[in-house]
């Protein structure tokens, strides 16, 4: 049986892509000790203002941050590299389902690790990593969805196209309010952002508005208009917003255990906001994933 040199690449990217996540997710969640690491402390660089983890690969992060990028590595470890290896064995199967799904799990893995490569926690020894992770991740992507643009020439009969539109409209608008207002204050106040501690760039804000808000507002328009190209940015997107349930409940547990508290208008509105998105997501992609298998 012949493979194409195409699919050969993408196995090499995705493999490259899966393992330096799992080495990542494994030392940022159990703080393993890295041999080339310092053994000197690198908290004074930083005011006593701020209270820092104090151990691990995120020792110099605050705790909310430090618990996010924990929760994130949960998240990784124990549902998207499982789901990735399950998926990278059938991707060559025909149709463009699987190489769709599997693009979707490539994209939680630019996202993460392009956010901690930019800066979503302070520098630490890892950063080299995640830029490889980053880059091997977003050429398997690239070629996931060429095969599932190839094997999708039109769009399934049952896919629920008006409101898969609908609902990735809503979310690009919701992702603007979300973080637009807080920014557009800041700067009309002259003031550093909400949540700015100690970090100098704001990577969630530019890449929600900068790549996921733009991409929710595209996919929307193309599915209304019932182009195949719209499903192909569409489930990528889902399955980002899949992923927030579980995400936000590992962060919130991890930053919880660092010793922050939440108060009940913070757990019923943003976080509450966040999980009914995300399960609607997670009906929605299951929902596409049924319509573009049902035909094999």
């Amino acid at each position: 049986m012949r493979i194409e040199p195409e699919t050969v690449a993408m196995w090499l990217f995705a493999g490259a892509a899966l393992l330096g996540a799992a080495t990542a997710s494994i030392i940022g969640l159990f703080g393993l000790p890295l041999p080339w690491q310092a053994t000197t402390g690198g908290a004074a660089v930083w005011t006593e203002a701020f209270t820092l983890h104090g151990r691990g690969l995120y020792d110099l992060d605050i705790p909310f941050t430090a618990g996010g990028a924990q929760g994130a590595d949960i998240v990784t470890l124990f549902i998207v590299l499982p789901l990735a290896a399950l998926v990278l064995a059938r991707v060559r199967a025909p149709g463009a389902a699987r190489p769709l799904l599997f693009a979707g799990v490539m994209a939680w893995l630019i996202y993460v690790y392009a956010s901690q490569a930019l800066g979503t926690v302070v520098y630490n020894e890892l950063f080299l990593l995640y830029v490889a992770i980053m880059a091997s991740a977003g050429l398997a992507f690239a070629l996931a969805l060429a095969r599932a643009g190839r094997a999708l020439p039109e769009l399934p009969a049952a896919l629920p196209t008006r409101t898969l539109a609908l609902f990735l409209v809503v979310s690009g608008l919701v992702t603007a309010v979300v973080w637009l207002l807080p920014l557009v204050g800041a700067i009309r106040a002259g003031t550093p952002p909400p949540y700015m501690a100690h970090y100098t760039a704001r990577v969630t804000d530019a890449l929600d508005i900068g790549v996921i808000l733009p991409a929710c507002l595209a996919a929307g328009l193309l599915l209304w208009r019932r182009a195949p190209a719209g499903l192909l940015i569409a489930v990528p997107l889902l399955s980002l917003e899949a992923l927030l349930l579980p995400m936000i409940g590992m962060q919130s547990m991890r930053q919880i255990q660092l010793g922050l508290s939440f108060t009940p208008g913070e757990l019923i509105g943003p976080i509450g906001g966040f999980v009914l998105v995300s399960g609607l997501a997670a009906l929605l992609l299951l929902r596409t994933i049924r319509a573009l298998a049902a035909p094999g």
